[in-house]
C-alpha cells in the first residue's frame, strides 16, 4: 500500500544516511569532496522544499527555514568558506536524525506502545548526544574561527530550534511514561 508520508520518511532517512557517510568521508580525506555533499544535499533540500509547498504541509514550514539555511551553508562550503566546520556540523546534524525517521516509521506502522517509548527515549538520547553535545561543542570551539560571523549567528538559530525540539520531545516522552 502506498503511503506518501512513509515514502517521504524513507527518502529523508536515505538522504540522512548517505549525507552522513559523505560528510564522514570528507572528514577522513586529505582532499575532501565537498561538491559531492553539496550536489547530493542541494537536490534533496530543494526537493523537500518543493514537496512541502506543493502538498501544503504547513506543519513542516519550519523545515523550509532549516533547508534554506542548509542550502546557504552548502553554498558557503563549496566556496571554501568554513568548509571543514560546515561539513562537520552536517555530519553531526544528519547523524542525529537517524532515530527520528525510525520512530516516525514505527508510529505510523502502529508498533506496540512500549516499543515506541523505548525508541523515543533512544531517539532523545541520540539526538541529545549529537546536537546538544557535539554540535554545541563545535560551535563553542569554532565560532570565533568562522570567516562569516553572520552565517555563524544564522547557524545558531538552527541550533536553538534543536533545543526547542528537544524540549518538545522531553514532554512527549514524559507524557508517554506517565500514561
Amino acid at each position: 500500500m502506498y503511503n506518501r508520508k512513509l515514502n517521504k520518511n524513507i527518502i529523508s532517512f536515505t538522504h540522512s544516511i548517505l549525507c552522513t557517510v559523505i560528510a564522514y568521508q570528507n572528514i577522513l580525506q586529505d582532499l575532501p569532496n565537498y561538491h559531492l555533499l553539496y550536489n547530493f544535499s542541494f537536490g534533496y533540500f530543494l526537493w523537500d522544499i518543493i514537496y512541502i509547498l506543493i502538498n501544503r504541509d504547513y506543519n513542516d514550514l519550519m523545515f523550509i527555514y532549516h533547508h534554506i539555511i542548509c542550502l546557504l551553508a552548502l553554498n558557503s562550503m563549496i566556496n571554501n568558506n568554513d568548509s571543514e566546520i560546515i561539513n562537520k556540523v552536517f555530519f553531526f546534524g544528519e547523524a542525529s536524525n537517524f532515530f527520528n525517521y525510525v520512530v516516525y516509521h514505527c508510529i505510523k506502522l502502529d508498533y506496540l506502545k512500549k516499543n515506541i517509548i523505548f525508541l523515543k527515549i533512544l531517539q532523545f538520547l541520540w539526538f541529545f548526544y549529537f546536537r546538544m553535545i557535539l554540535i554545541s561543542q563545535t560551535i563553542y570551539e569554532e565560532f570565533n574561527n568562522l570567516n562569516n560571523k553572520y552565517f555563524g549567528y544564522v547557524l545558531l538559530s538552527i541550533h536553538v530550534l534543536s533545543f526547542l525540539w528537544m524540549s518538545k520531545q522531553f514532554k512527549k516522552i514524559s507524557n508517554y511514561l506517565l500514561n
